[in-house]
């Protein structure tokens, strides 16, 4: 008899544990929170938030079970200000795709970048970027002068 542990790997396990953990049913529950936030006016959004315990429970089965696949997209063109042609996602995968970003994905990588790196990052405002420039010019000043 086989056992399945003995073909995961220890990274492997840890990466499974990683997974499951930044998609518990809280963090997809916060997920959904923010996901639907500014677009409570859709039928669609309100009616995955109505049922959203149901719905979160039902992504978060499907994920355990390896059945979980993003639904098809929604296409579609607007006329104001220009022709546009829209593609968009469905609440229930971006309520998958917001809590492994927020609760994995960007933990994770934020750590890495360099310190003058404010893309997206909280507390990393206009005032962080004002400060670090002046601080490099103001080194560039003392390095090189007037000249450089």
């Amino acid at each position: 008899m086989l056992y399945i542990f003995e073909y995961i790997t220890i990274p492997q396990i840890k990466m499974e544990n990683y997974f499951y953990k930044t998609l518990s049913f809280k963090n997809l529950y916060k997920g959904m929170k923010k996901s639907c936030r500014n677009v409570r006016w859709k039928d669609s959004v309100v009616g995955f938030e109505n049922n959203g315990l149901k719905n979160i429970y039902n992504i978060q089965k499907d994920i355990y079970l390896d059945k979980y696949k993003i639904q098809k997209y929604q296409y579609f063109t607007i006329y104001e200000p220009k022709k546009r042609d829209i593609i968009a996602t469905r609440i229930r995968d971006r309520t998958f795709q917001r809590s492994l970003c927020d609760n994995g994905l960007t933990k994770d990588i934020v750590e890495h970048f360099i310190i003058d790196n404010p893309a997206c990052q909280k507390d990393k405002g206009n005032s962080f970027v004002y400060k670090r420039m002046k601080k490099h010019l103001h080194n560039y000043y003392l390095n090189y002068g007037s000249d450089g």
